[in-house]
């Protein structure tokens, strides 16, 4: 089987947006779908590489599956896909390093301390969060990895594991280390925030398709937070005399289709609160070594994202 060409004659990936979540990707992978050089395929987050996380039986185990995503890429240059845990997956880098040794990676990150408010934030937004106070969820971890208090329903429960999915620098180093230097492009919220034509100019050239092209930049992705606490509490449980009825009289897509409405519904784009001086300063010294490691790998000084007199 030549590389660019799928199990039944299709093309296949040749780069990947890794991660993180909550970094900047979902605005990347919009715009970079926009590109006529680029196919991206609508379904994101199959997580296929990550052997670890997924369970048996999941539908995105399948690599004859996954490889249908891809089918209705023609002639562009680059063809990719976004699942945002495959970085934090300690084997998706080697799988993904067997299936293309040549391939472009896409990594997203994001100071620590600024990344778990957000990533809670959305994570209670998605309906996979029951703790709705960040201290709580952080207070939580090791019980969760444990396997216990975690919510019903959860694909993966790792991704409510906060301390380890920030371990950015552990995880871009299984990477580089497949990979190479070369073949590893790192970009930074910050640097996404101020600038983002050129990081997307940048990008372009490190994907080798025409850097010229412009789409229109808007934000995708904001911030989110539940109208009804209610209503999103019953949309993670739904009581036995609402969830029986449904279950015996709906079939499961009408379900999924009614259930993520509704959720839609109970949303509304909101500011984010700030977080207690107190918490910044205790997230800041948590993630401090894994920030001046980050910034030793990536060359680049950190020392902002650990606040005043770092």
């Amino acid at each position: 089987m030549g590389r660019g060409q799928g199990g039944a004659g299709g093309r296949r990936p040749d780069f990947f947006l890794v991660g993180a979540p909550k970094c900047g990707t979902t605005w990347l992978h919009v715009s970079l779908g926009r590109h006529p050089d680029v196919f991206l395929a609508a379904k994101e987050e199959t997580n296929h590489f990550a052997t670890d996380l997924l369970r048996e039986g999941d539908p995105w185990r399948s690599r004859e599956a996954w490889l249908e995503l891809f089918r209705g890429a023609r002639g562009e240059k680059r063809v990719g896909e976004s699942s945002v845990f495959h970085l934090f997956s300690r084997e998706a880098a080697a799988n993904l390093h067997a299936f293309d040794p040549g391939a472009r990676i896409l990594v997203l990150l994001r100071n620590p301390v600024d990344w778990v408010a957000s990533y809670h934030s959305q994570m209670v937004w998605n309906g996979d969060e029951d703790l709705l106070d960040l201290g709580q969820a952080l207070a939580a971890e090791e019980e969760r990895q444990r396997g216990e208090r975690v919510p019903a329903r959860l694909r993966f429960p790792e991704r409510l594991h906060y301390g380890r999915v920030a371990r950015f620098s552990e995880q871009l180093e299984r990477y580089l280390a497949h990979f190479g230097r070369e073949q590893v492009r790192v970009i930074l919220h910050d640097d996404l925030a101020r600038d983002p034509a050129r990081v997307y100019r940048e990008t372009l050239e490190f994907l080798e398709v025409d850097p010229e092209f412009r789409p229109p930049f808007e934000v995708v992705n904001p911030n989110r937070a539940v109208r009804s606490p209610r209503v999103g509490e019953w949309l993670r449980r739904p009581p036995a005399w609402l969830a029986r009825p449904t279950t015996a009289l709906l079939p499961r897509a009408l379900r999924t289709a009614l259930r993520r409405g509704l959720r839609r519904w109970n949303s509304r784009v909101a500011s984010r609160d700030p977080l207690p001086p107190e918490l910044r300063r205790a997230l800041a010294e948590r993630f401090r070594p894994e920030v001046l490691r980050l910034a030793e790998l990536l060359g680049r000084d950190l020392s902002g994202w650990l606040g005043p007199g770092a």
